[in-house]
């Protein structure tokens, strides 16, 4: 799957109603001390067992930074999750498929945009006293030019 700014410094609200929760975040990405990229999710909880999520994110400007740490590509994609969670007893079961797209943009050098479909699946079996064990088979996938 694509990469994704999972440790950022922003802002965050959430909010929960009945059986539907909301967040949204406006926040640096990939850690480029630009505040630029803003998250967002909609998470709703048919039950205890089971959640569908959809979870959209992106850099709502274009920033030039082409760095080894945080690449012109990532810096400038928009990525879109549909995850879907099952839980029972011991196990957690959550399915997911991503799209990621980086548009075009010469005057930052993006001469070429390009997104990417692929998919997932996560178990994770977990055991008494904190262990847990994990596995999760990736598909392939096509980075597409757009």
């Amino acid at each position: 799957m694509e990469s994704e700014n999972a440790v950022n410094r922003g802002i965050q609200l959430s909010d929960t109603y009945k059986k539907l929760s909301v967040t949204f975040s406006w926040n640096d990405g990939f850690l480029l001390n630009r505040y630029s990229w803003l998250w967002g999710s909609l998470v709703y909880a048919f039950n205890s067992s089971n959640t569908l999520s959809f979870v959209a994110g992106g850099n709502a400007g274009a920033y030039a930074k082409n760095t080894l740490a945080t690449p012109l590509l990532l810096n400038n994609e928009e990525i879109y999750n549909l995850l879907y969670t099952y839980s029972h007893g011991h196990w957690v079961i959550n399915p997911y498929y991503q799209y990621t797209n980086v548009p075009k943009n010469a005057s930052i050098g993006i001469l070429q945009g390009a997104h990417t479909n692929g998919g997932a699946l996560l178990v994770t079996y977990n055991f008494k006293h904190g262990v847990s064990l994990s596995a999760r088979p990736d598909t392939l996938r096509r980075v597409e030019p757009s």
